[in-house]
């Protein structure tokens, strides 16, 4: 048994980071140069500016554990057992097909010059000397690296009793619900 590997992007976290330290000293800033009145106006846009960060940098990731393949979106976050994966493509990013449908992935994105200088197109170590309790593997792959590990996955885990045919496709309400929330609280600071 292979232990679980998690493909995200290593620069969305740091830039996730970076927005949320620059929020917080802006929110500082407006504290001791506006007063309370002005940072307590101004946090809702930061928080709103740091939630999208997360959501469309950090959030995302592709997670290859022993009975299903997740693809954890911003938004919605979708199960297909290995059974059920059909075909990987990769296309301005990662597509897996399953169940006659296509699920698109937002952690691995197309291979660019960048990706190809950081040697993330490389691939993956073997993953065979790893042992299967050893905590999850992060790895930060582009969509090709992360195609072809997607598919030889698929192929090892094909017809295993523990995987399973499903898909289960899920909208993250309460992500949504944050989001509209902070939106309305910072349109509401413009009146």
């Amino acid at each position: 048994m292979r232990p679980v590997v998690v493909i995200q992007s290593t620069v969305g976290r740091w830039g996730f980071r970076l927005a949320a330290a620059l929020a917080i000293g802006l929110l500082v800033a407006e504290l001791v140069l506006g007063g309370p009145v002005a940072a307590l106006r101004a946090l809702p846009w930061l928080a709103l500016v740091v939630m999208i960060c997360w959501l469309l940098w950090s959030a995302a990731s592709i997670e290859l554990g022993a009975d299903r393949l997740r693809l954890d979106n911003p938004l919605t976050r979708t199960d297909i057992g290995w059974d059920a994966v059909t075909g990987v493509r990769n296309s301005w990013g990662i597509s897996v097909d399953a169940q006659g449908r296509s699920y698109r992935a937002w952690a691995a994105p197309a291979r660019s010059g960048a990706s190809m200088a950081q040697g993330r197109a490389a691939g993956v170590r073997d993953l065979q000397t790893a042992r299967p309790d050893a905590a999850p593997l992060y790895f930060d792959l582009d969509a090709r690296a992360a195609e072809l590990l997607i598919g030889e996955e698929a192929r090892i885990r094909h017809g295993r009793p523990d995987c399973g045919q499903c898909v289960q496709h899920v909208v993250r309400w309460p992500r949504i619900a944050v989001l509209a929330v902070l939106a309305i609280a910072a349109g509401l600071t413009l009146l």
